[in-house]
């Protein structure tokens, strides 16, 4: 058996710390050049005409 004794302040730190990391995470915005990148990579194989257009094809 094993016992381990941990401090009030070092439970606090790990909350605080995994919270960070999650609060990170939900604060991520993609933007839409980013967004059509991960579209054709994941569906690459796909015969599908593209629906987004990136930002530079709009400003023509």
């Amino acid at each position: 058996m094993t016992v381990r004794i941990i401090t009030w302040g070092a439970i606090i730190d790990a909350c605080e710390e995994r919270l960070r990391t999650q609060r990170e995470r939900l604060d991520y915005a993609s933007s839409q050049s980013r967004t059509i990148e991960y579209a054709q990579r994941r569906h690459a194989d796909a015969d599908v005409v593209p629906l987004l257009a990136s930002v530079e094809d709009d400003s023509a």
